[in-house]
């Protein structure tokens, strides 16, 4: 999947999808691949995601992390989960909160086994 400045290559990984970005962060894109990964899942026939953002460059402004929560809780709502994968230098938990505190199942960290654990919990 390619936007404006973004590429993100999807990897079925058995119970979810890895997603993994790169290029320059811009807003835009990401408002956009919000609900384009959500298709992407529910097209598979899987809840769970990892967002591997780790070679994204640039900053996300937090009125921007704000913003992508709103609209990540109202696009994945609480039924899928989804993992984060990012440097620990730029996790502030902001985008987190704002979908957590409106039921949405989302975990940043920068530990990708820790992730995985959280994402995979409760599966037989």
């Amino acid at each position: 999947m390619v936007m404006k400045l973004v590429t993100v290559t999807p990897e079925e990984r058995g119970e979810y999808v890895l997603f993994t970005f790169a290029g320059r962060y811009d807003y835009g894109d990401f408002r956009t691949l919000i609900q384009i990964l959500k298709d992407e899942c529910v097209r598979r026939g899987v809840s769970r995601a990892m967002f591997d953002i780790t070679r994204v460059e640039g900053e996300m402004p937090n009125l921007e992390r704000h913003g992508l929560g709103l609209l990540f809780a109202e696009v994945w709502g609480g039924q899928m989960k989804v993992a984060i994968l990012a440097p620990r230098e730029r996790i502030n938990r902001l985008f987190e909160n704002t979908a957590v505190n409106r039921y949405a199942q989302v975990n940043v960290g920068s530990d990708p086994s820790s992730l995985l654990s959280w994402l995979l919990e409760g599966i037989q």
